[in-house]
């Protein structure tokens, strides 16, 4: 009875269940003393969430925002007017832990400054990618394998399971013969 109860009994749903939590500046960069759109998801349902900008060695305020049932919120902001030009450090925290970050490019680039995030990150020194050109080396190598022993001569594979040498059809006074 009371499994079934539990199957009928309506459940809470969290969405994106497992999820990092992220954040997201569509624009290329942010201006000081300009409106940006921020998107937001996966920081908890109806969570406070204080968004702040790290630059330049300190820690800027830039607002909050409240998501929504599912934990995602689209939100316009107003980057502050002191804010350094270059790449800084957008940062989201829910008031209950869940946190996320990602760089955003405040001002021009006038510098040719490189974003932080892309410096070292070459796609090949992936440890995900590593193991995946690891198995598929190793399934490579199996496939050879199994073609080549495939094209293996009849003899050779009756002849696998003895140890000693082939017998002959007649013994070797048969075949000598009295002159």
């Amino acid at each position: 009875m009371c499994l079934l109860l539990g199957l009928v009994s309506p459940t809470p749903v969290m969405a994106h269940e497992g999820s990092e939590p992220w954040i997201h500046v569509p624009a290329q960069s942010i201006q000081p003393g300009q409106t940006f759109e921020l998107w937001g998801a996966d920081l908890g349902p109806g969570a406070s969430v204080a968004v702040e900008i790290l630059a330049g060695g300190e820690s800027i305020q830039v607002g909050r925002v409240t998501t929504d049932a599912e934990g995602h919120f689209t939100q316009t902001m107003t980057l502050p007017a002191g804010v350094p030009d270059g790449y800084a450090q957008l940062h989201a925290r829910a008031d209950a832990g869940d946190e996320a970050l990602m760089w955003v490019l405040v001002g021009q680039n006038a510098g040719g400054a490189v974003n932080p995030s892309a410096v070292g990150n070459q796609w090949w020194s992936d440890p995900s990618v590593i193991v995946l050109g690891g198995m598929l080396g190793a399934a490579m190598v199996a496939v050879l394998v199994l073609a080549f022993r495939s094209r293996r001569p009849a003899t050779a594979k009756a002849s696998m399971g003895r140890s000693g040498p082939l017998p002959r059809k007649c013994s070797r006074r048969q075949r000598r013969r009295p002159t």
